[in-house]
């Protein structure tokens, strides 16, 4: 009687293996199908729901042995639903398998091709993300801690921030060639991150970069920022009214230092302006200069 049902037992315990391995290959099996209509299905209303926006997702394809995932033509409209106030031409994520047994994400590799972001600075003000933000800070109060991940590498090609500031009658463009973050991690001991971008302010060549632990305030924190010859008579709208001169042309060019640590940080380095021309608020030239340079020691925040 033992015997039988030890058995029984043993049928019983194997049958139930082979059922949850049975599923498991299953789930496995038909993921590249399953995911793909899951995200297409779930993704813009839960978008919606968290930003208030409507949102559309494009192309989904899901590797199941890669573990990576690539979502095309991502786009949140405006308040309006008339643009895009975001549009993102791909995303790729891939996940260590690691993720699995240690229970938090471990990003190998997160690729964002040609993203598009168009921000509006409204007469009175506000951004027209406003509502977004405040959507996000009325939402369920979090963990001020940050959560357990890991992300190995960020990859943005091709990227652009548009500012349309109707209230200064001022349009900015920031087109970013590449920008390059490796090493972001939350988890103990973890190696300082280490960012860089290649990119032009409005066709002014930029380049930026940093290494530093952001989350750690007494971590040692570098950084560099180069512009060169940003013309300044675009962005002539930010100039006080109440300026007795007006800056009519000049282009500026940067070479800064970043410094200290994420609590003091220090910056360093020059700023140079070249070929300036000033007017009264009546339009008469008034002079200028050909270059001018001011070096700057160590500054630091109020």
């Amino acid at each position: 009687m033992q015997k039988s049902t030890k058995r029984a037992l043993t049928r019983t315990a194997i049958g139930l293996a082979s059922a949850v391995v049975f599923a498991l290959v299953s789930l496995f099996a038909t993921s590249p199908w399953t995911v793909p209509a899951l995200l297409r299905a779930q993704a813009p209303r839960w978008i919606g729901a968290q930003l208030g926006r409507s949102a559309s997702i494009g192309a989904v394809a899901f590797n199941p042995v890669h573990l990576r995932l690539r979502v095309s033509d991502v786009r949140i409209r405006d308040a309006h639903d008339r643009a895009d106030t975001l549009r993102v031409g791909a995303i790729t994520l891939r996940l260590a398998w690691s993720s699995l047994w240690h229970g938090i994400p471990d990003v190998a590799l997160l690729r964002v091709q040609a993203p598009v972001l168009h921000l509006v600075r409204l007469a009175d003000g506000r951004l027209d993300i406003a509502d977004i933000v405040s959507r996000l800070r009325s939402g369920p109060k979090r963990s001020t801690a940050p959560p357990r991940m890991r992300l190995d590498a960020l990859r943005v090609r091709d990227g652009r921030i548009v500012l349309d500031d109707r209230a200064a009658k001022v349009r900015t463009v920031l087109d970013v060639a590449t920008l390059h973050i490796n090493g972001v991690s939350t988890l103990p001991g973890a190696a300082p991150a280490r960012a860089s971008m290649q990119a032009r302010l409005d066709g002014a060549p930029l380049q930026v970069q940093i290494q530093g632990s952001p989350l750690r305030a007494d971590a040692p924190l570098r950084g560099l920022l180069a512009l060169h010859d940003l013309a300044l008579q675009p962005l002539a709208g930010y100039q006080p009214s109440s300026l007795p001169v007006r800056l009519r042309s000049g282009r500026v060019s940067l070479a800064l230092t970043l410094s200290g640590t994420p609590a003091a940080p220090a910056l360093g380095g020059s700023v140079r302006v070249d070929d300036a021309r000033l007017d009264d608020r009546a339009g008469t030239a008034l002079g200028g200069w050909h270059r001018a340079s001011l070096a700057l020691g160590r500054v630091l925040p109020a």
